[in-house]
């Protein structure tokens, strides 16, 4: 593969050649958000600037019939928006069809930032009879004028017969 980096005098802007990705477990072809993941990360190695978001931490407590999600960024730039995406009873992780089934277009939510704790927070409801729900969450932030763009770890959560 090969990127192409072209620079405009007199500003500082950067065109960069954008990638299509597909990404199995956002559950449809369609594109919800403009990622410019690659052209942030490029700015910010060549360029310095604002640095990137780090990874986040996500923790769960299961409160009755639903199953509440922190999602942290301990250090560094905090995220500007947050979006969660779950799936019940979903096939082992590696099948077929777990990496080619959607995740319904209907079990997604955006997320509330605890201006207290800074977390990053969603209550999802549990379905009756699921014995596992899978979930991750994804996260933005533009940087040096770029959109980006992280997500959470992937969280199996199996529940008890």
């Amino acid at each position: 593969m090969t990127m192409s980096l072209m620079t405009f005098f007199g500003e500082r802007k950067t065109i960069l050649s954008c990638l299509s990705i597909t990404n199995p477990m956002a559950g449809t072809q369609k594109r919800r958000m403009s990622p410019q993941n690659r052209e942030a990360f490029l700015w910010n190695h060549f360029f310095g600037g604002e640095p990137l978001l780090s990874p986040p931490t996500s923790s769960y407590e299961v409160i009755g019939d639903k199953l509440k999600i922190h999602v942290r960024f301990e250090n560094g730039p905090q995220a500007e928006s947050g979006r969660i995406w779950w799936m019940y009873d979903r096939a082992p992780v590696g099948s077929a069809p777990f990496l080619y089934e959607p995740i319904p277009e209907d079990q997604w939510a955006d997320m509330e930032r605890d201006p207290k704790t800074g977390s990053w927070i969603a209550t999802i409801p549990l379905e009756e009879g699921a014995s596992r729900i899978d979930f991750f969450s994804n996260h933005g932030k533009v940087v040096n004028g770029y959109q980006q763009y992280l997500s959470s770890p992937y969280t199996r959560v199996e529940f008890r017969p």
